[in-house]
């Protein structure tokens, strides 16, 4: 029997996030969106928005955690010249996001209905997931999470029918298809497959 089951509240797992690596920022309010995407077992329900998935959930946990001050967010200039959002703990943020991965150790987090595992090896994942995607390009994070739609239909994306799913299933593996043309013109298989395997 399990014992120490935990239910952190949604705007726990951006902070973790962001503490882990040595609490390095961010830079991407997309590439955040997208990691909590390709790690699909955290809960946060997520839709069709106008570049990719999107989840109005983790939208209001980032909000409500710049709110208590735990996260800052600030516009900077990218290394192509973009602007882009850059997050990153404030120092009250570091100080609660150590303390509560301190305090899951040993521990069991539910992380949706029926999910449970043990939350020293969901921290582990933030930190390997955070580690491998956030100084690679955004189409890298785009393109793993198109490959997700290769094997089956993310449970946690919701859509209004079956028509539309069966639309956007194709059009992803269309998408994925010329997207892995273009960016990978030229190199061997092996040098991305990496990319296609589960985090």
């Amino acid at each position: 029997m399990l014992k120490d089951i935990i239910k952190p509240a949604k705007e726990v797992w951006p902070l973790i996030l962001l503490a882990v690596d040595n609490a390095s920022p961010i830079h991407g309010f997309a590439r955040i969106q997208l990691m909590f995407f390709i790690y699909k077992y955290i809960d946060f329900n997520y839709g069709l928005g106008t570049f990719g998935p999107y989840s109005h959930e983790l939208t209001k946990a980032l909000v409500k955690l710049e709110m208590d001050g735990l996260i800052k967010c600030h516009v900077v200039r990218s290394p192509g010249g973009g602007l882009v959002k850059k997050y990153m703990l404030t120092d009250r943020g570091k100080r609660i996001a150590f303390r509560l991965i301190e305090g899951m150790k040993g521990k069991y987090v539910r992380l949706s209905k029926v999910l449970v595992r043990k939350a020293d090896e969901v921290v582990n994942d933030l930190e390997k997931l955070k580690k491998t995607f956030k100084d690679k390009p955004l189409m890298v994070l785009y393109l793993k999470a198109l490959s997700m739609f290769e094997k089956s239909w993310p449970y946690f994306l919701n859509v209004p029918d079956e028509t539309m799913k069966s639309y956007l299933l194709d059009y992803t593996k269309d998408l994925l298809f010329e997207l892995k043309k273009v960016m990978f013109r030229g190199l061997e298989t092996r040098s991305y497959i990496w990319l296609l395997s589960d985090i």
